[in-house]
């Protein structure tokens, strides 16, 4: 098995995301569309956290994310069209943008996975496109 990237760079990776807009008690939030679980929280950073059921893990023990022998971590595309477009069953807000990647970073052939994640730019988009 060829060994993975990974890396602790200073300056943030630029990643292409999607989430989808709901609103909260305490106001907007950004959940995740396609990869992770926990909504982004209002102008803080989000950490990375494992999610991934136990049974799927080929490591059996807690561990901080991104592992590189795990799925977990906060995700980014290289460019637009590796973004994965889910089409929910019910129509909340989507939004596209940009999003800083920084602490561990895993390299992906389509994008990154990493610790911390912070929205760059975002953008609402039609939600019939």
């Amino acid at each position: 098995m060829a060994s993975i990237p990974v890396s602790t760079a200073i300056e943030p990776v630029i990643g292409w995301r999607t989430w989808n807009l709901s609103v909260e008690d305490d106001g907007p939030a950004l959940w995740p569309a396609g990869s992770g679980v926990d909504p982004w929280p209002h102008r803080r950073p989000v950490e990375a956290r494992c999610a991934v059921p136990i049974v799927l893990r080929r490591r059996r023990t807690l561990h901080r994310a991104p592992a590189e022998d795990c799925r977990c971590g906060v995700y980014a595309a290289r460019s637009l069209d590796d973004i994965h477009r889910e089409r929910p069953a019910w129509p909340p807000a989507p939004v596209i943008g940009t999003a800083s990647l920084w602490g561990t970073t895993i390299d992906h052939e389509r994008g990154w996975r990493s610790r911390w994640g912070y929205p760059s730019r975002l953008r609402l988009a039609c939600t019939l496109c």
